[in-house]
């Protein structure tokens, strides 16, 4: 009995272990989505400023230590001069290389615009971008993340090698064959590979866009005042300023309510006058109704006191 129970325990911890095994393998297999979604859009023509399969070479000299760097910048930024900062900056892209991947415009409150604009830069260029953006805008937030992926892209790489000798090596398997069963098993494991190599070069022609254009995603909002973030102020320094936003503030809201009032005496005068030559001829209907009925009752009223201290004989 121990000895079949041992022998059960032991195919169980077999069974485990090749289902382990198989699992890390299938892992190691699936590259198709190494980088989620990201990986998932093919890279077109370059007039839709992605990569053409010719240029997937990296500018390694714009790589500290020839790392392979996957840089985004985000910045949102305030502006007076929202056509000048805007038109400036577009141009800027364009001399660099760059282009607008995406970009969303919207009017606010007092016609007042706000853009959102994804760019794409080239790398060495980035700097030059930001730096223009900073000196035409008034910068409320700026973050800056660089991703290390030299250690996935030569793993892609390898297997992109390894595969490719692989390729060859059936290629002269299938030159020798000498059964149909033969032939076609070989021809199977050449789509395989084919497809995986497919798959990888994909991964590789999108990790080099994405190393060699790095994104920068600016939002620009049009304001009337720039925000003034005060650096050390003294308490009656910050009393002033609050008292001085304050004021200004005021006197904005007074004007508005100002104009909204003056600008609508025409409006008032309209409506009094449509209301009069409605309801006056019910109004003066009514009143010439209560002074008849008011006289009247004043008659009546008259005529009974004249009979109560008339005397009797």
């Amino acid at each position: 009995m121990k000895k079949k129970v041992f022998i059960l325990i032991t195919l169980i911890l077999a069974a485990l272990l090749l289902a382990s095994c198989a699992s890390a393998e299938m892992k190691g297999e699936n590259y198709d989505n190494y980088y989620g979604e990201e990986l998932a859009p093919e890279i077109g023509d370059k007039e839709n400023g992605a990569l053409a399969d010719g240029d997937l070479t990296v500018n390694e000299g714009s790589i500290p230590g020839g790392q392979k760097l996957i840089t985004t910048v985000d910045m949102t930024v305030e502006s007076k001069e929202y056509d000048t900062l805007v038109n400036g900056i577009l141009e800027k892209v364009k001399a660099a290389g760059g282009y607008v991947e995406n970009s969303s415009v919207r009017t606010r409150a007092g016609d007042l615009r706000s853009a959102t604009f994804t760019l794409r830069i080239p790398a060495d260029k980035l700097s030059v971008i930001t730096e223009a953006v900073e000196e035409g805008a008034n910068v409320l937030y700026y973050t800056e993340k660089s991703v290390d992926v030299s250690l996935t892209y030569a793993d892609l790489e390898g297997r992109l090698s390894s595969l490719r000798a692989e390729q060859t090596a059936l290629n002269a398997m299938l030159e020798k064959a000498d059964t149909v069963d033969t032939a076609i098993r070989i021809q199977k494991r050449l789509s395989e590979v084919r497809g995986e190599i497919e798959s990888i070069e994909g991964q590789l022609r999108v990790l080099d866009s994405k190393i060699s254009y790095s994104t920068l995603n600016l939002s620009v909002e049009e304001v009337e005042k720039e925000t003034v973030v005060p650096e050390e102020l003294t308490l009656w320094e910050e009393i002033k300023e609050r008292f001085s936003e304050n004021a200004e503030d005021t006197g904005a809201y007074l004007r508005e309510m100002l104009v909204f009032f003056v600008g609508g005496i025409p409006t008032l005068l309209s409506i009094t006058v449509t209301l009069l030559v409605l309801l006056a001829p019910p109004a003066i209907a009514v009143l010439i109704i209560v002074l008849v009925v008011k006289a009247v009752m004043k008659k009546k009223k008259k005529v009974a006191l004249t009979k109560d201290t008339t005397p009797k004989n």
